[in-house]
Formats: structure tokens, C-alpha cells, sequence
């Protein structure tokens, strides 16, 4: 991934009973090697339960770990990212990120 790169791709995480749950995400590299990702409430709270997580695109899906992040530096990073690959204003309301780490 470059830099700056934003790629659209979906995120499946298991809900309490172990059910794969997709969502869309928009997902930018972050400097420690990780991709970031907003994740709404349910999403957040799914990798609080079980940080499993699969990014997919195309036929293969990367495995990985989740941490949800709420404030700090890496935060920061991939909201700012999310922004300038949107063209998003400053003002736009920030909720918590995922970052992940595939294997």
C-alpha cells in the first residue's frame, strides 16, 4: 500500500454467537505497519468481543488482529488519512478507529 493509499474493501468480524458479520470499510496504512479503519458502535463492539478479523478483497481474505482505538496518535494518523483521501473537512465527526494487524 502507498502511503496515503485508501482501498475499499470488507471487513468480516463474529458477533457474540460466531456468526461472521461484513462491513464495508474504507482502510489506510498507518505508520507501525498496521492498516486503520472507522468502526461504528456494533463494530467496535464485535472487536471488543473477538479481535479476529478478515479483510477481504477478491477471493482471498487477509486474516488478522483488531484493537479499537478511541483516542491518541494512531487515531489521530487514520482519521487524517481518511480525510485527505476523502477530501473530507476538518469538522467531520470522529468515532472510534480500528487498527489492524493481518498476518
Amino acid at each position: 500500500m502507498a502511503t496515503d493509499e485508501l482501498r475499499r474493501l470488507v471487513l468480516r468480524s463474529n458477533d457474540g454467537s460466531g456468526v461472521p458479520v461484513d462491513t464495508k470499510v474504507r482502510v489506510v496504512p498507518v505508520s507501525d505497519g498496521r492498516v486503520g479503519c472507522r468502526a461504528d458502535d456494533a463494530l467496535a463492539e464485535r472487536v471488543d468481543n473477538d479481535p479476529r478479523v478478515s479483510l477481504v478483497e477478491g477471493e482471498a481474505p487477509a486474516r488478522g488482529t483488531a484493537v479499537v482505538v478511541r483516542s491518541g496518535r494512531l487515531y489521530d494518523e487514520v482519521h487524517g488519512r481518511l480525510r485527505r483521501a476523502r477530501h473530507l473537512p476538518v469538522r467531520t465527526s470522529s468515532g472510534p478507529v480500528l487498527l489492524i494487524r493481518l498476518e
